[in-house]
């Protein structure tokens, strides 16, 4: 008889210690399984960071190849060649042209001739705080005196700046930063006019 309740009790109880260390595995079997899919996860994450990374990068790279390859072909002389050699308000000095018999007889518009045609209306730089590193300079170019110039003027001159392709002989561009610019308009009951100053920041690579 003690033999049969000592085997009533002992099935249970294995069978309760069997479902528990079941359970246990279980347990730690989906935590491991759960890490690893976190991980996996992660990694996944940080490679896709890394990927974009380098298209990123590689975009970069493939600007500042062109930025060099642009810089080997620029005119030194390119602010010589398009902004001072510009003669702003040509359709009146034209005008006044014309009328050259006439404007001799006035004194102001003689003076406003000779002012449109001479150096006192034209753009001149002076390079200041000049730069290098390598085979590249960066040079300040400072415009001495304002201009005065029709909005006409305004669109060609910043056109040759920024290097469209609308301006003409826009080739051989250095990189042109515009620092500074003022515009300040200029009252007269005959033609809206202003006057314009530019301070600029020139980069161009230098020639072996």
């Amino acid at each position: 008889m003690n033999k049969i309740v000592k085997k009533a009790f002992t099935f249970p109880l294995s069978w309760a210690v069997l479902m528990f260390l079941t359970l246990v595995f279980t347990a730690l079997l989906f935590a491991f399984f759960y890490s690893k899919w976190q991980t996996i996860d992660q990694l996944q994450a940080r490679l896709q960071r890394l990927q974009e990374r380098q298209k990123v990068i590689s975009v970069l790279r493939s600007k500042e190849e062109g930025f060099q390859k642009e810089l080997e072909s620029t005119d030194h002389f390119y602010l010589y060649h398009q902004l001072e050699s510009y003669i702003p308000l040509e359709e009146e000095i034209r005008s006044l042209e014309t009328l050259s018999d006439y404007v001799k007889q006035d004194r102001n518009l003689e003076q406003r001739l000779r002012f449109l045609t001479g150096s006192a209306n034209r753009i001149v730089f002076q390079e200041e705080n000049i730069r290098k590193e390598g085979d590249l300079q960066e040079t300040e170019e400072m415009q001495k005196n304002p201009i005065e110039i029709d909005l006409g003027d305004l669109k060609e001159l910043l056109a040759r700046t920024e290097g469209a392709p609308t301006a003409q002989g826009s080739g051989g561009k250095p990189q042109i930063i515009i620092k500074n610019f003022t515009l300040e308009r200029k009252s007269s009951l005959e033609k809206e006019t202003y006057l314009m100053q530019m301070h600029l920041i020139k980069r161009e690579k230098l020639k072996k």
